[in-house]
């Protein structure tokens, strides 16, 4: 198969050279190009017209400003691993000094401690970008494997914003979805060993208390709704990684906001906590809706705005979703219901 190489001139920013490849998989010096176009042809029946999409590429990005940026990386990631071991050691300390406390207890802690880590990590993230819009890692079939699947190459569209967190938080191969997929399956974790440690309390068939056994089945739909999330990302060329994304946000926000108004039988707070939770998801959609259909017209600071105030409201969406199962948690112990007087 013949591909077609083009060559760049930084200095004129046009296309010097169009040539068919002599059946080579070219190795092309891009050190000190901006962007490049690539070009396929286009789905109209003219064999000489073409479509394209620029790819930005980092300018000047020698291996050793590559090599010192790593180690701003390994920096973060110190920092993460000393705030993870931190929260082990508060949770051995409260276990063995602190009176009356139990397993449900730990959990909770456990899931708001994960919260409050990927709440810190996400705003040093955000806050430091110049300028957030959409971006995508592509990835491929490994040569020669069959279910080994790489990053092959990384897209940017500066004139879009970023409509969702998950663009986020899932680039394949990001420090970003590193720390988010460790937090979360932290919080699966504590998840799943207080259901496993409720259902050894209930002891069935002696106990017929069935509203338990339906609020801890719409807990599991949507802790496993958001465990779902991480693994179905946002693609265009795919609608049924689209439809299975947004089914597993709709169990997390259905599971998680009325496993604890029913374990609670409506009280005032837990109602007040499933509002809050439909407020901040509804709000984010209707601005997701306005952000993908607005004409940005080159307005990048308007891009950047957009972006920071969608991953603002569907973080605090995020933030009721972890409060709600946290509370649920907590509750389990003694089957509690929360009254504030």
């Amino acid at each position: 198969m013949k591909h077609s190489i083009i060559e760049l001139s930084p200095a004129q920013n046009s296309i010097i050279e169009l040539s068919p490849a002599q059946n080579v998989d070219s190795i092309i010096d891009l050190t000190n190009v901006d962007s490049i176009i690539e070009l396929s042809p286009a789905q109209n029946g003219f064999a000489n017209e073409y479509s394209f999409r620029t790819i930005s590429l980092r300018k000047d990005a020698t291996l050793r400003e590559m090599i010192d940026e790593m180690k701003e990386e390994r920096k973060s990631k110190i920092l993460f691993q000393i705030f993870i071991a931190s929260a082990i050691i508060i949770e051995c300390i409260l276990a063995v000094f602190v009176d009356n406390l139990t397993v449900y207890d730990l959990f909770a802690f456990g899931i708001c401690y994960d919260a409050l880590a990927f709440d810190i990590y996400l705003i040093f993230v955000v806050s430091t970008f110049k300028h957030l819009h959409f971006m995508r890692v592509r990835r491929r079939k490994a040569e020669n494997a069959k279910y080994l699947f790489l990053p092959y190459s990384f897209e940017e569209k500066t004139n879009i914003p970023m409509s969702s967190i998950s663009m986020l938080v899932m680039l394949r191969g990001s420090n970003v979805e590193h720390v988010f997929n460790l937090l979360w399956n932290s919080k699966f974790i504590f998840i799943v060993c207080s259901i496993f440690t409720k259902l050894i309390e209930l002891k069935p068939p002696n106990n017929t208390n069935y509203k338990t056994y339906i609020a801890l089945l719409l807990f599991f739909i949507g802790s496993y709704g958001f465990h779902n999330v991480t693994l179905w990302e946002l693609d265009k060329h795919s609608s049924f990684s689209n439809k299975m994304h947004y089914l597993s946000v709709i169990t997390l926000i259905v599971g998680s906001g009325f496993c604890f108004t029913l374990s609670q039988e409506w009280s005032a707070f837990s109602v007040c906590l499933l509002i809050l939770i439909w407020t901040f998801f509804l709000s984010w959609l209707v601005f997701m809706e306005y952000v993908q259909r607005y004409d940005y017209k080159g307005d990048l600071q308007r891009v950047h705005r957009y972006s920071i105030i969608v991953v603002v409201l569907e973080t605090l969406a995020l933030n009721m979703v972890y409060l709600a199962m946290a509370s649920f948690v907590y509750c389990m112990n003694g089957d509690k219901i929360i009254v504030f007087t």
